[in-house]
């Protein structure tokens, strides 16, 4: 918690009592200043929380990644009428903004379709369709490491707004070893268990670094 509460607190958010854990008191808040805030870890949670807390604030708010992260928010938030900004490494929110209805359309989870992916890898003679999942590519690292690792794994998008969708094949294959780094860890985060299982089947040693980004 103290990695979301600590910049909130620098845009005028008040504890009502120590953040050590859940559940948390918080004060009423009169106004929220926007501030400059470089993320010491890369996390997508406090990005988005920033993010939504700029929305309110009284001036323009910036947020550093020092790896790029997941950006459903940033993407929802723009189908909803707000306005953001990127230079570089840094997100631009600009101040009181307000959100209108759309229509979104919900893809199939990344995260849970990977399971079938990694087991149409390594499982025999499988060959499987997964359709209409998200392909976020600040989701998708589990195929490009897969692909890394030697594996031809076929994509067809679809024509969408928003978040990108699209149907994957995947049969099974052999599997090499390869060096992960931290700038890997971010886009997938959520599936490094099935990472590390599909690299207790294949050949040569890998090597993973940044584990820290997991944390």
């Amino acid at each position: 918690m103290g990695r979301v509460l600590k910049p909130l607190e620098k845009m005028g958010l008040r504890p009502v009592t120590p953040a050590t854990g859940l559940p948390i008191q918080l004060a009423p808040n009169q106004t929220l200043h926007g501030i400059t805030y470089t993320l010491p870890v890369a996390s997508a949670q406090v990005k988005s929380a920033l993010i939504l807390a700029g929305l309110q604030a009284d001036q323009m708010t910036r947020i550093t990644e020092p790896i790029a992260t997941r950006d459903h928010t940033e993407r929802m938030l723009t189908t909803f009428g707000v306005t953001l900004k990127r230079q570089d490494s840094t997100l631009l929110v600009p101040a009181a903004q307000s959100l209108s209805p759309a229509d979104v359309t919900v893809p199939g989870d990344f995260s849970s379709a990977a399971f079938w992916l990694v087991a149409g890898v390594l499982v025999p003679d499988s060959q499987l369709a997964l359709s209409e999942i998200g392909l976020n590519p600040t989701r998708t690292g589990l195929i490009q490491l897969l692909k890394r690792m030697g594996a031809d794994i076929p994509v067809q998008m679809h024509q969408t707004s928003g978040e990108p969708i699209g149907d994957v094949l995947v049969q099974t294959q052999s599997l090499r070893g390869i060096d992960v780094t931290k700038n890997d860890i971010p886009a997938v985060i959520d599936e490094l268990p099935l990472l590390v299982l599909a690299a207790t089947q294949q050949k040569g040693s890998p090597h993973y670094r940044g584990r820290r980004v997991a944390r």
